[in-house]
């Protein structure tokens, strides 16, 4: 069992997208070969600072593509989400869709709810290490460690959660 980070970027936040957006990550996979079983084990309301949002993307200068997500990220509040399960980075991947919302899907989450690139509705962890330091900047050390020391022990997800849901 892994984590990963998914935040509902301004627009679709404010649109009151967060429900509907929580249904797809907690739905199960019509494939009796997929064992889709995510959980989203916290989930809160931030409003980023610029230290918060510059740390989930790469190389930000000023000048480039990327300060427009920063700044776009820091415009109102966002709805930040810990999603554990199997596989859950590849999981959370998929059911986004790619950046560009033209491009994925319209069953998938950024098909449904984006409009382009930067507005496209959810902000996912693309990696493993990626999910870890994203994790970091939203939820405590001692969460994530409790997490993944379960995980390791191999208890049942569902046993794993309701244990983190007490802190």
């Amino acid at each position: 069992m892994e984590y990963t980070v998914v935040i509902i970027k301004p627009v679709a936040y404010l649109s009151g997208y967060s429900d509907e957006i929580k249904k797809i990550i907690l739905e199960k996979d019509d494939h009796p070969e997929i064992d889709r079983d995510l959980h989203i084990a916290r989930e809160k309301i931030v409003r980023l600072s610029e230290r918060q949002a510059c740390r989930l993307t790469p190389e930000i200068s000023r000048e480039n593509s990327s300060y427009k997500f920063v700044e776009y990220m820091m415009r109102s509040d966002v709805h930040v989400l810990l999603v554990c399960g199997r596989n859950a980075v590849f999981e959370m991947v998929r059911s986004a869709g790619y950046i560009d919302p033209e491009k994925s899907g319209s069953n998938t989450i950024r098909g449904k709810f984006g409009a382009n690139a930067l507005h496209n509705a959810v902000y996912v962890s693309d990696s493993f290490e990626t999910a870890k330091k994203d994790a970091s900047i939203f939820f405590s050390k001692s969460l994530l460690e409790k997490i993944l020391r379960a995980a390791r022990k191999g208890k049942p997800d569902i046993v794993l959660l309701k244990k983190c849901l007490v802190v």
